[in-house]
């Protein structure tokens, strides 16, 4: 690996990080989301107890991918909608804490906008859930190049 390459790869965590605490702090939930299933129904052993007085937030990462079909309005935002896009799969939501970047095969990611997401864009969307607010936050959109 160059250093070019590992230079993307640190900014990648830090931007996922940075996503990350900021959406810990964004407490609405879309409507028509998903729960997040309950101890009953096979949530995932976690190795710390999410109550734990320590533990301030608890984040599970979902990649989804598709080619977005249209944006619609929704509450002072935008929701993208994917052509394979089902029941259960949470409302895609952009925020003003969402990371839009154009990613080629090689090289840094390059700042995408709103304006880069139309109808017919193969798009990767990182989602994340917080296990303790049973919030979910769309983090980063990549289009791929």
């Amino acid at each position: 690996m160059n250093s070019r390459t590992i230079l993307v790869l640190v900014a990648i965590f830090i931007l996922l990080n940075a996503a990350l605490f900021l959406a810990s702090r964004n407490n609405k939930l879309p409507m028509g989301s998903p729960q997040f299933p309950t101890a009953q129904n096979n949530t995932p052993s976690l190795p710390l107890d999410i109550n734990n007085k320590s533990v301030e937030s608890v984040m599970v990462l979902y990649k989804f991918q598709g080619k977005i079909v249209k944006l619609v309005d929704v509450q002072n935002n935008k929701e993208i909608l994917l052509d394979n896009q089902d029941q259960g799969v949470p409302a895609f939501v952009l925020n003003k804490d969402t990371v839009i970047v154009k990613q080629k095969n090689t090289g840094p990611a390059e700042n995408a906008t709103l304006k880069d997401l139309v109808p017919g864009t193969d798009v990767e969307i990182t989602e994340n859930y917080d296990l303790k607010t049973k919030n979910w936050n769309t983090v980063l959109v990549t289009i791929p190049q």
